[in-house]
């Protein structure tokens, strides 16, 4: 058994010696050298030639394309802001010049012999407005500067009342009894005119609407009541009378015919 392992221990040391040897003294002449076997890097299937360090070209990969760029939305249009308006310049609209105005309206016996009423103008235009060969006269201007009411015998007999356009278009007969109605006045608000009138066989005050009807007696009274005017207000109807045996007291009544007194 020692025996055996001496041996095993001899063999070893031979073994290394012999290895130590060849490596000191290089190999035996006539060996062929064997060269370590590299295995190429393998790239697509393409080895390089053995013994070349170049590197090796893939054959079969597609050549690198540029990368395609990537699509990206267009910049939006800059917004423009918001223009502001040029500031707006109001012409101002032509003004129309006023006419003239009524100065006046008044009643005037033409050379002829004839009373005629006339219109009289703030630039000094006086219009004829009338042009009748009859009497018309004791006019009186609308409140509201339109019409004019007037008394006239243009109907061939005693005076009427009549009423007609400022310019004497429009001629209306508002009153017919069979004797004379004169003096006519518009009321404040142009809705009743008040006149004397003959018709019961002495001067009474009347008042009537502006169309000519609802006409009533307010003094109902055998002296003669004449001349009516009208309050401010509408409400009265001012008066003279002899009802008093004076040659003329002044007097109020309400606009209804009642509250006949003298005037304070």
């Amino acid at each position: 058994m020692q025996i055996f392992s001496c041996k095993r221990l001899f063999v070893a040391a031979l073994a290394l010696f012999v290895i130590v040897l060849v490596l000191a003294c290089g190999p035996v002449a006539g060996a062929t050298k064997v060269l370590p076997t590299v295995t190429p890097h393998v790239v697509g299937g393409t080895a390089a030639p053995a013994g070349t360090d170049a590197p090796v070209q893939p054959t079969n990969v597609p050549p690198t394309e540029a990368p395609a760029p990537i699509a990206t939305e267009s910049p939006p249009e800059p917004t423009a802001g918001p223009t502001a308006l040029p500031a707006a310049t109001h012409t101002p609209l032509p003004t129309a010049t006023p006419g003239p105005t009524i100065v006046r309206v008044y009643a005037s016996r033409e050379a002829v012999g004839a009373t005629e009423i006339f219109v009289e103008y703030s630039d000094g235009t006086v219009v004829n407005v009338t042009n009748h060969p009859a009497e018309d006269g004791y006019p009186d201007l609308s409140p509201n500067g339109t019409r004019i009411v007037f008394a006239s015998t243009r109907g061939g007999g005693p005076a009427h009342i009549y009423v007609m356009n400022v310019d004497g278009s429009d001629v209306v007969q508002l009153t017919d009894a069979p004797s004379g109605d004169t003096l006519p006045v518009w009321s404040p608000d142009g809705i009743k005119i008040a006149f004397q009138s003959l018709r019961d066989g002495n001067y009474e005050i009347y008042v009537m609407n502006a169309d000519g009807s609802g006409q009533t007696n307010l003094t109902n009274h055998p002296g003669k009541d004449l001349e009516p005017s009208w309050s401010p207000d509408g409400t009265q109807i001012y008066f003279k009378t002899d009802r008093d045996g004076n040659m003329y007291d002044d007097y109020v009544m309400n606009a209804d015919g009642s509250g006949q007194a003298p005037k304070p």
